[in-house]
């Protein structure tokens, strides 16, 4: 009777941890919902549609900016080259009388190797080349293929992107969770958690997966990484294959 007691009340305990599990996973869900609000709100808001209009006439004008500029710049290479010639012409004609015939002349090499005008353009995405075994707690994930990485500010080696200017950034994360486990995730900022996810599949018989999104203001030289959080450590294993990708994204807004 005494065992039997002893297994009730364990079992009794497993209950109430998963009861007080399952009301967490309420309250993460609630938050969740309301971010996207904030978020869907924000989007549809006139100012935003506002400065998405300013940001997109100022880059037109950039870019015809930048191409009036290499005009004039290559109008004052064809007026110097031509100086230039019209000048060697006449020393060559000189050197042509002072030297019975002989002359010599100069060749404009060019190269290909010319550097790429850049509008200024961030933005990431990167993915887990194969599965993660039970990551501990404050483990940062490194998703080492980026696939995209226009202006070169993620680092696949570490996981990390650097902002590289002050701006209004978007970044995404997607974590899949094989059978039995479960995995807690969270957005950092220069060792800073702004925004958690949960995912767990330890009562279902297939994989699950979990996708958040936020929205942050950086200045140059922000850190920004996935990680287990400190105090949580995942159970079983982190997938990505080709059918279960876990990512992660960001791009610069404005």
């Amino acid at each position: 009777m005494k065992e039997i007691y002893e297994d009730n009340k364990q079992l009794k305990g497993k209950i109430r941890d998963l009861l007080d599990e399952n009301r967490e996973q309420k309250k993460i869900n609630s938050q969740f919902k309301k971010e996207i609000t904030e978020i869907k709100t924000l989007l549809k808001s006139s100012e935003f549609k506002e400065l998405f209009k300013l940001k997109s006439t100022f880059l037109k004008s950039k870019t015809v900016a930048d191409k009036d500029w290499h005009l004039n710049e290559d109008n004052k290479s064809v007026k110097t080259i031509g100086t230039n010639s019209f000048k060697s012409g006449i020393n060559q004609k000189a050197e042509a009388v002072n030297t019975s015939g002989r002359t010599s002349s100069k060749r404009l090499l060019l190269t290909n190797n010319q550097p790429v005008a850049s509008n200024g353009g961030v933005a990431f995405f990167a993915y887990l080349s194969t599965k993660e075994p039970n990551p501990g707690t404050h483990k940062t994930f490194i998703f080492d293929v980026d696939h995209t990485n226009i202006g070169g500010h993620y680092s696949h080696h570490t996981g990390v992107f650097t902002c590289p200017i002050h701006g209004v950034y978007i970044f995404s994360w997607s974590i899949y969770c094989n059978v039995g486990g479960y995995v807690h995730s969270e957005l950092v900022v220069n060792s800073s958690p702004v925004s958690g996810k949960f995912v767990g599949a330890m009562s279902l018989s297939f994989t699950f997966s979990s996708t958040d999104l936020a929205i942050v203001e950086l200045n140059a030289g922000d850190e920004v990484y996935i990680r287990t959080p400190p105090n949580h450590a995942a159970s079983g294993q982190v997938l990505s294959d080709p059918q279960y990708r876990s990512t992660f994204s960001g791009w610069k807004l404005f």
